[in-house]
């Protein structure tokens, strides 16, 4: 029996030494440079397979960028779909989700991928909260009237008084922000 697997053995190594030796000898090419010239024949020749993901100055708009999780994360979208905004053409959806359900819906994705990366939920938390504070940004300059009656010079009100009366009136704002310290203490309250 022993004598058997050390034959089988020695057979495996020959076969893999053969194949090893015939692959050296046919390709002249690198791994490396097998898989750039593939992605150069898919997406037409061009230098840069991705265009996205180009080097440039200008930052990207969180908002108008259509494939923005896609051009971020290639490897986890790896046909280039499944972003929360759905591509024209390609991808069709019945029901429109917000950012938080959509990424909640990613983290339990049945391969894990998502869960698994090191980043991605990092950048799911960092653009809810962007988004959030953005719209408490955009409601408090809608009803920005109170506010510039708090920041008109009066002699008879100190400097301090006007700052904490600002703070007291964006006290409600920042309760709805999550991971900040006024929302934790109101959850705190509420338990």
């Amino acid at each position: 029996m022993k004598k058997a697997s050390i034959i089988k053995n020695m057979l495996w190594k020959n076969l893999i030494e053969t194949f090893e030796l015939e692959r050296n000898e046919q390709d002249t090419q690198s791994e490396l440079e097998k898989i750039i010239q593939a992605t150069n024949l898919a997406s037409g020749g061009s230098e840069y397979p991705v265009k996205e993901l180009q080097c440039c100055t200008k930052p990207i708009d969180e908002y108008n960028t259509i494939t923005l999780m896609q051009n971020c994360f290639p490897t986890l979208f790896t046909n280039g779909e499944g972003g929360l905004n759905p591509l024209e053409g390609s991808e069709s959806r019945l029901h429109e989700y917000h950012l938080a359900e959509y990424c909640a819906h990613l983290m339990k994705w049945h391969d894990r991928r998502f869960i698994i990366h090191s980043n991605f939920k990092f950048l799911c938390l960092n653009l809810i909260q962007r988004r959030q504070i953005d719209g408490l940004v955009r409601r408090i300059s809608d009803s920005g009237s109170q506010h510039d009656e708090l920041l008109q010079p009066d002699s008879s009100i100190g400097d301090e008084d006007t700052a904490l009366q600002i703070l007291e009136s964006l006290k409600p704002y920042f309760k709805v922000v999550r991971g900040s310290g006024f929302y934790w203490s109101s959850v705190r309250d509420d338990l």
